[in-house]
């Protein structure tokens, strides 16, 4: 009996692993042309070469060029947008990244400028790209993105990460 409610606690309740990250790029600029334009947080994951064109759009030409040179064998990409926001001292800070099974968590600060801090009138758009390596997880499914944002859940998106 002890044995078999073991088994069944290590089946339900998988190990939560912190996923090693790296900061790309973390901007809170006027932004690239056509910007994440919703005054609504946002995020996407980029799990293959195939799906960079999409973004070519929302982030600085030098990130697009690097994220066509990035090994996605090794990697898949996450981007967080803050929203569009009226001025600048707006910043968005990824803090963690774990894994529970198929559920991704990433957890992040959405900062905005202190009152006696000086800023820019102009909108800006801030957003952060990371890199999150594979190692030796077992991927090859779909997984739940969870973002995290002072301890809730704001945004779940599904994705396939190969």
């Amino acid at each position: 009996m002890l044995i078999i409610f073991a088994v069944i606690f290590i089946i339900h309740n998988p190990k939560v692993r912190n996923l090693a990250f790296e900061t790309i790029e973390q901007t809170n600029s006027p932004g690239p042309i056509h910007p994440y334009d919703s005054k609504d947080p946002g995020f996407t994951i980029i799990s293959s070469l195939d799906e960079i064109e999409y973004i070519k759009d929302l982030v600085s030409e030098s990130i697009f060029i690097r994220l066509n040179k990035l090994n996605f064998e090794e990697n898949f990409v996450i981007i967080i947008f803050q929203g569009k926001k009226p001025s600048s001292g707006y910043s968005v800070k990824i803090t963690q990244v774990t894994r529970s099974d198929t559920i991704i968590n990433v957890y992040a600060q959405f900062l905005e400028p202190k009152p006696n801090e000086p800023k820019a009138d102009e909108i800006s758009y801030p957003y952060q790209v990371i890199q999150v390596m594979k190692k030796s997880e077992n991927w090859g499914q779909e997984f739940i993105f969870n973002l995290v944002v002072d301890q809730k859940i704001i945004l779940t998106i599904p994705n396939f990460i190969p």
